[in-house]
């Protein structure tokens, strides 16, 4: 996805000229941080080792310090809707399958399925 695309979607403000242009994915979880990808910091204490695993991009809300003004910084109002905005775009324009599962086949299923093609959401929905 597009770092415009990501700052139009949710309606964000990008606080840095960086260098990146596209980010590979998006995550909120810390052990799925890779180079490329954009990072929701619902825990801002995990940004900078976000940025040190490679993010390309921060989306946050209210205040985080800049540390790297080469990566894209998003801040938004509200991070949760900011995330369901950009969910409900991405879903817009891909076929999909969607399957409700319990946590104990979710856990077989993530095993199971290796294909970049295939996202997981925990949660409540």
């Amino acid at each position: 996805m597009d770092v415009c695309e990501v700052v139009a979607v949710t309606r964000g403000v990008l606080k840095t000229e960086p260098f990146v242009r596209t980010f590979t994915h998006a995550t909120d979880k810390l052990n799925r941080v890779k180079k490329g990808s954009l990072f929701a910091a619902f825990n801002p204490s995990c940004i900078e080792e976000a940025v040190r695993l490679g993010a390309y991009g921060v989306l946050y809300e209210k205040h985080a310090p800049i540390s790297d003004p080469e990566i894209a910084w998003i801040c938004v109002e509200n991070l949760q809707e900011a995330v369901f905005k950009l969910l409900y775009y991405k879903f817009l324009d891909a076929p999909l399958a969607l399957y409700k599962l319990s946590s104990l086949e979710l856990e077989i299923f993530n095993k199971l399925a290796k294909s970049p093609s295939v996202c997981t959401f925990e949660g409540d929905f």
